[in-house]
């Protein structure tokens, strides 16, 4: 190490200006910028490891970690000395940012200022991380401070997080196949997690839909490297509970030597993993249910005529069901089975125009709405499996030429054409595919592009999380929330119904 006296540092500080604060949001002392200032003295810091330090790897308990080693100045009495590491980055806009950070004569740096570093320049991915580093030692007597900078050297860091799969699929009884494969043997498409296209460092949770018939059914999660084991659910990685047979709807995960969660009652339910805190959330949702029929051109590509969830079993459709040429067949779809044809819930009788009647799903004819060019509401139980026609009382009701989405995901901005818009699928039914508002945030729908007619929620702090469907309104809506993620947007201008379906 190259030394000069005090006495040297001194002269150098008259003819350096040191006016700058360097280390401003480090609190102790105030001194010059690095950037700007001249070293009066250079010395040499090397790094502590050559290899990367593991910050999820340290002794329990460890809240100072040795970044690097150097020899402090040898000093007279009364002189005062601190030490700054500066570490640098390249950010993600492309230009090079830094971190500063207090520095103990040991050369060790808190934990988490190091985590939070990483964090912040990459992500939480436990990769090892290179940063180029520099060490800034000052001295201070009589109020005026001097300071020496070493060379460039290079730390590597690992943050400490879990082990992330790109990919993962949920195995168990509702998920049988065949004799050969009871749901525990292999994996399935349906058992597939869907998961945003950020990194999963950045976006760590999973979800996935799934349907259970019978009571008490088991399951465990299988990261997509394990799938081919020859013996799911029980490898090192494999995902699932502390407790065999543990039916709460919410909990911890575990990745070793874990036990199968259990789903107690029948139904729909929507499961999602937050991988990076290793917890589970299981919420029962509403089965789907569509219409086709004259008013849809008896699609069976496209789901955009979803019936509106009215409680338990329970679903409505307000529309004119006529086709150009009056007819007003229909038949209703269970989300799962959209497209199968054997599988329509119908009545016995083809084209029966009755008002009420009871629902078939074997050899099943259309139902009849009993009047053409009327507005008509269509109410099906599933509980009864029986439908009933209700003729609207107001048959001219506002017509709209736009239906839009605008909120925080594009900053409401209400002028410059980035309202998502809805397409009028069937008479005052509204529908927009694969809505991605790219963060959790608030939003409402409004009419024609204008603030005059806007529906939002009847109270405030409503989010679709709790629910994905809701009925708004126009007097005096809130705004709500809806998380980030991919949607297919449901929307009745008549009663304010919208379902927010998770596109898996």
């Amino acid at each position: 190490m190259k030394l000069k006296s005090l006495y040297s540092f001194l002269l150098a500080t008259a003819l350096v200006a040191c006016n700058e604060d360097f280390n401003e949001g480090i609190a102790g002392y105030q001194t010059n910028d690095p950037e700007d200032a001249a070293a009066t003295v250079s010395f040499s810091a090397t790094p502590a490891s050559e290899t990367a330090i593991d910050l999820g790897n340290l002794a329990e308990g460890t809240t100072m970690v040795k970044v690097c080693s150097f020899t402090p100045t040898k000093v007279g009495e009364g002189v005062k000395l601190s030490y700054v590491l500066d570490m640098k980055y390249t950010a993600t806009d492309g230009t090079l940012a830094n971190q500063k950070f207090k520095l103990n004569e040991a050369g060790e740096v808190k934990v988490d200022e190091l985590q939070s570093l990483v964090e912040t320049a990459f992500n939480k991915r436990p990769v090892e991380r290179s940063f180029d580093a520099y060490v800034f030692e000052y001295q201070e007597v009589n109020k005026q401070t001097v300071m020496g900078k070493s060379e460039k050297f290079v730390i590597k860091l690992i943050p400490e997080a879990p082990v992330i799969a790109e990919a993962y699929y949920m195995i168990g009884n509702m998920f049988k196949v065949d004799e050969n494969n009871d749901g525990w043997k292999e994996v399935t498409e349906k058992g597939k997690f869907t998961h945003s296209d950020q990194d999963v460092y950045v976006d760590s949770k999973f979800t996935l839909i799934f349907t259970t018939t019978e009571a008490n059914q088991y399951w465990k999660i299988i990261p997509i490297d394990n799938i081919n084991s020859g013996n799911l659910g029980n490898m090192p990685g494999d995902v699932g509970v502390v407790i065999d047979g543990d039916d709460a709807m919410s909990g911890n995960l575990i990745n070793k030597d874990c036990k199968a969660g259990k789903i107690a009652d029948p139904g729909m339910y929507r499961i999602t993993l937050d991988m990076m805190e290793y917890t589970y959330e299981i919420k029962k949702i509403m089965p789907e249910y569509f219409l086709v029929g004259d008013v849809t051109s008896w699609d069976a590509e496209n789901a955009k005529y979803m019936f509106y969830p009215q409680g338990d079993k329970k679903y409505a459709y307000i529309t004119n069901f006529a086709n150009a040429s009056g007819s007003t067949n229909v038949k209703i779809w269970l989300g799962a089975d959209f497209g199968n044809w054997d599988n329509c819930y119908g009545t016995t009788t083809n084209g029966d125009k009755a008002v009420s009647g009871n629902l078939v799903s074997v050899s099943a004819g259309a139902i009849a709405c009993p009047e053409a060019d009327v507005l008509y509401k269509l109410e099906v139980d599933f509980s009864t499996n029986t439908y009933v026609w209700t003729k609207q009382s107001n048959q001219t009701p506002v017509t709209y030429n736009n239906i839009s989405l605008i909120g925080e995901f594009n900053g409401w901005d209400a002028e410059n054409g980035t309202e998502k818009d809805l397409e009028m699928v069937t008479p005052h039914n509204w529908y927009i595919a694969n809505f991605e508002p790219g963060k959790d945030g608030e939003l409402k729908l409004r009419a024609n592009h204008d603030w005059s007619i806007a529906w939002g929620a009847p109270v405030e702090n409503v989010t679709i999380a709790d629910k994905n469907y809701l009925t708004l309104r126009t007097a005096d809506g809130k705004n709500f929330t809806v998380p980030n993620g991919k949607y297919n947007v449901f929307f009745n201008d008549i009663t304010g119904e919208v379902v927010f379906q998770t596109v898996e």
